[in-house]
């Protein structure tokens, strides 16, 4: 017993004192894009990355490395884009250390890939007019008119395979017995020709929401004397 005591003394001495180098192993850091703008400005947009997801390995002290677990959802590597042609472009990336971390003492020593492949092609924009949808139900004895949508289209920009799936572009507003005006911004929803919502399409709009303002009146039925 008194040999296992010291042996985790020791243990923690080496750790807290020592600080001894070791390596361990980051999985699925999350890829990140900077310079995309560069792009736009030159009539183009990213169409696909080859990876979404790196793995690392990494050396450093104990007690970076230990830091840098607990910081994980913080970790992720930049890939800059502002220099690609239109193709394929195979690119180096950046471990994005999070702000606790001292990056003095890490290594990044193996990289699952070592590259990335940027797929790049030219940026396609198509005008859409935005319409409402109520997903709901309005109160008994009202009546909803007709809503007044800012703006009344958007401009959805992509690759062209991407941009073609959308057919219809909404503003939804979901709500159960309405008995007043409505007005304020609801997100803009992407439809494809089955009138299912779009959520992995890589494009871009204009404006991600709209101003909608709805008016909801009183109805009365009365007798009509002839």
């Amino acid at each position: 017993l008194m040999s296992v005591l010291l042996a985790v003394l020791f243990w923690l001495y080496v750790r807290a004192e020592l600080d001894p180098s070791q390596t361990s192993w980051f999985y699925h850091v999350p890829v990140e894009i900077t310079g995309s703008t560069v792009l736009t400005r030159q009539g183009l947009t990213v169409a696909n990355l080859s990876q979404s997801t790196v793995d690392l390995r990494i050396e450093g002290p104990v007690s970076v490395l230990d830091s840098l677990s607990r910081s994980r959802k913080d970790l992720s590597v930049t890939l800059d884009v502002s220099k690609c042609t239109e193709g394929e472009n195979k690119l180096v990336y950046t471990p994005n250390w999070p702000v606790n971390i001292n990056t003095d003492s890490i290594v990044t020593i193996d990289r699952d890939p070592e590259t990335i492949t940027v797929t790049v092609e030219k940026l396609y924009t198509s005008s859409f007019n935005v319409e409402f949808q109520l997903k709901g139900t309005v109160a008994d004895g009202y009546q909803a008119g007709t809503a007044a949508i800012n703006p009344e289209t958007v401009v959805v920009s992509g690759p062209a395979e991407q941009v073609s799936r959308v057919k219809k572009v909404v503003a939804v507003l979901e709500t159960e017995d309405l008995d007043q005006r409505f007005a304020g911004d609801l997100p803009l929803i992407l439809l494809d020709e089955n009138g299912e919502q779009i959520t992995d399409a890589e494009v871009t709009l204009d404006s991600p929401t709209a101003y909608v303002v709805l008016p909801v009146v009183v109805v009365k039925d009365v007798p009509l004397t002839v």
